[in-house]
């Protein structure tokens, strides 16, 4: 089984206007304490919201806009997924600065922008 699943229904229905929780469960074990999402490439008036750490993975709150997003508009969403890792010195001890480190992409998220009726 992958490391990473969406466990959603898919297509995720966003409402122009609303917002929807996709549901990604890490089956490695891992725990990043400090994760990061970030959106690749999303359509105009999608954006990213809550990134809640819950047992197991995280939840993922997409933000529809009304005025921007067009419905009937599919597609995929691709979040990128980073840590901030403090950076050591040559002696092994914190310098107080830190890396954004690239941990890689979550699964594909099939969409579907839809009317709010």
């Amino acid at each position: 089984r992958p490391p990473i699943t969406c466990m959603s229904e898919t297509p995720v229905l966003l409402k122009a206007g609303g917002t929807a929780v996709v549901e990604f469960r890490d089956h490695t074990r891992r725990r990043e304490k400090a994760l990061e999402l970030e959106l690749s490439g999303a359509p105009d008036g999608i954006t990213l919201g809550n990134v809640t750490p819950v047992e197991g993975g995280v939840d993922v709150t997409l933000v529809c806009d009304a005025e921007m997003a067009v419905p009937g508009l599919k597609g995929n969403i691709i979040l990128k997924a980073f840590v901030n890792r403090e950076i050591k010195g040559k002696d092994k001890k914190p310098t107080g600065k830190m890396r954004r480190n690239p941990l890689g992409v979550l699964p594909a998220v099939p969409f579907e922008i839809v009317v709010n009726e």
